[in-house]
Parts: C-alpha cells; structure tokens; sequence
C-alpha cells in the first residue's frame, strides 16, 4: 500500500468539515423560503397534502398545517365546503419575517366542523404576487385513517 501524500491526507480531514457545514445550513436555507417564486412549485408538486381531515368522536378536525408551513408566500386562503356559496377564509397566522423561522406555526393550524360534516373542499390560494391555485378534495381522499 502506498502512503497517503500529504495533499491528500489534507483533503480527507476538510471534506467532512465540508459536508458538516453545508448540513447545517440546509434548515436556514429551508426556513429562508418565503417568496412565491420558491414556494409555488413546492405547493403544486404536493397539492395532496394540502389539506386533511381527522376525525375525533364529537368532530371532524380539518387540518391545514402544510398550507401554514409555506403560508409568508400566500397572501390567504380560502375553503367552500360541499358546494357551499359562501367561502370560510382559512386563519393563517402571520409571518415572522425577521426571525430564524418565518415559517413557524406556533397555533394550532385546523377547524373544527361536526363530525361527517365535510364531504367536499374546494381550495383557493393566493399568492403575495397575487398569483392563485386551487383544488378540490373529495373526503375520501384527505380523511386520516
């Protein structure tokens, strides 16, 4: 076995300082994400997980948490439920600019309806550049197990 050269003996001690560095700053860059620019493809790639339902013995719990987590991009959302005409705005907390984690949710991100209530859901978004997207859930597809 030939001995290590010094020039590679130097590099195996900074490339895991390398790796260790570029980690750690992966969750700054993660909470840095709050133009729609970064957000929207983040949001149209997981439209699934938009929403969903648990249900409780005395109600449904409508969850809107991954909206939350990306909310500093939305300027709002909002939710018909089973064809209804009027909206129910959902109730975003604001963004933290200026802190670590703008992205933070320190409430609790769901609603509360009777239990079997919601059928369907329609989703309308708005983006802060005033862009929009929506979808529409049957509850089947978004009710936990």
């Amino acid at each position: 076995m030939f001995p290590a050269r010094p020039a590679m003996r130097s590099l195996r001690n900074v490339l895991p300082l390398a790796l260790l560095a570029s980690m750690a700053a992966a969750p700054a860059m993660a909470q840095g994400m709050t133009e729609p620019a970064q957000v929207r493809p983040i949001l149209e790639m997981t439209r699934a997980n938009w929403v969903a339902i648990g249900k409780q013995e005395s109600q449904d719990l409508f969850y809107f948490t991954h909206l939350a987590a990306w909310r500093c991009a939305l300027e709002g959302a909002e939710m018909r439920i089973n064809g209804a005409k009027e909206a129910i705005t959902l109730p975003l907390e604001p963004c933290y600019r200026g802190t670590n984690q703008p992205n933070a949710i320190r409430g609790l991100p769901f609603i509360s309806f009777p239990p079997g209530h919601i059928e369907e859901v329609e989703l309308r978004i708005t983006y802060t550049d005033g862009e929009t997207d929506s979808a529409t859930f049957l509850r089947t597809e978004i009710v936990m197990p």
